[in-house]
């Protein structure tokens, strides 16, 4: 799983914990650049990667826009800095499967997480 966080402290904070608590033993990479991001997307082998991505402005989310191309194969969990019209048009650009808020509940978007992480489990016949 990859984390995009920004720095803003309290929101990053509290979903970390919540996703580390709702998925023990996952792997998460937590990047806080845009170069840091772009490297991992563009070095990607494994198919379905889960991304939980938190834009802290609208100018960021533009900044998201400009990597859809490495999107492809990647679940997006976005969450946004507002409700306003224009940032929830911008969030949908990138087309997620989930969109919460900074100030939205994080058991929500923690359980949708782990939700998308059972589903990627691959089937052993029994």
């Amino acid at each position: 799983m990859i984390l995009f966080l920004d720095n803003s402290g309290q929101v990053t904070a509290r979903v970390a914990q919540k996703l580390r608590s709702w998925l023990p033993g996952v792997a998460m990479e937590t990047h806080t650049s845009f170069p840091s991001l772009y490297q991992r997307l563009a070095s990607l082998l494994e198919p379905s990667v889960i991304a939980v991505m938190a834009a802290d402005s609208k100018n960021q989310l533009k900044e998201f826009r400009k990597l859809r191309d490495l999107f492809i194969e990647v679940r997006i969990i976005l969450i946004l800095p507002s409700q306003d019209p224009e940032t929830v048009h911008l969030g949908h650009q990138l087309h997620p499967r989930y969109v919460g808020y900074r100030d939205g509940n994080s058991d929500d978007l923690a359980a949708v997480a782990a939700r998308m992480h059972d589903r990627q489990k691959p089937i052993v016949p029994g």
